[in-house]
């Protein structure tokens, strides 16, 4: 995993953001071109872990993290599986995340 692109949007979320582009799902988002979703989901998670979030706003950060693969349920949905190089089985029928940071 390479350094998290910059901050898209306006306002505060950058360490949030860093966090998130650590994280193994980030070669997946960066294949599939999902930048200002992540920044938007990064957005909006700062909204949500305030105090005074809405439903609206904590329902979104949920729909977010399901579509982003953040949640062992959807990174399941999605057939992504994180694996040590050394124990991928190459002959599964299950996107690999590893493959896709070869490709880039």
């Amino acid at each position: 995993m390479g350094a998290a692109p910059a901050w898209p949007l306006e306002g505060r979320a950058p360490r949030v953001w860093r966090e998130l582009w650590s994280l193994p799902q980030s070669v997946a988002w960066e294949r599939l071109h999902l930048v200002r979703v992540v920044a938007r989901y990064a957005a909006k998670l700062v909204m949500a872990e305030r105090g005074d979030a809405s439903a609206a706003i904590l329902a979104e950060v949920r729909q977010l993290e399901d579509r982003l693969g953040l949640s062992a349920m959807s990174m399941l949905r999605l057939r992504w599986v994180i694996a040590d190089d050394k124990t991928t089985d190459q002959s599964a029928d299950v996107a690999n995340l590893n493959d896709y940071r070869d490709a880039l």
